[in-house]
């Protein structure tokens, strides 16, 4: 899996000094079921992941996308890194603001475990 420093996010800051990477929240989660979609556009090829789930402490959260392909297995236990930042507030200076857990959500980065050990990670910016 390839591998982006989750600090790049600290790079994108509002106007109060809060920066993407403060709303990233863990999220403990066991893989029910996996769909990976190849997309083609422009003679490019892209995948997404869409995981079904069920989260240890974010019950309302059942499906994690991954803008990647990932080497992820119904069973699998996984972390994902969730940006709960939920965009701008108008007017200007832009704000950060969190949001509430919806069902499906996007993740940033996930890690893989195998007896409570971290076998995988995947970071997409």
């Amino acid at each position: 899996m390839g591998c982006v420093d989750l600090d790049s996010l600290a790079l994108s800051t509002d106007s109060e000094g809060k920066s993407l990477k403060d709303f990233v929240v863990p999220v403990k989660c066991v893989v029910d079921t996996k769909l990976v979609e190849v997309y083609k556009m422009k003679d490019f090829p892209f995948a997404q992941t869409t995981l079904d789930v069920h989260c240890f402490q974010e019950a309302s959260v059942k499906r994690i996308i991954f803008p990647v392909s990932v080497d992820i297995e119904a069973g699998d236990e996984i972390t994902a890194y969730i940006v709960k930042a939920g965009g701008y507030r108008m007017p200007q200076p832009r704000t950060f603001y969190s949001h509430d857990f919806q069902e499906e959500e996007k993740a940033v980065k996930i890690e893989k475990y195998r007896d409570g050990k971290i076998i995988a990670t995947c970071v997409v910016l």
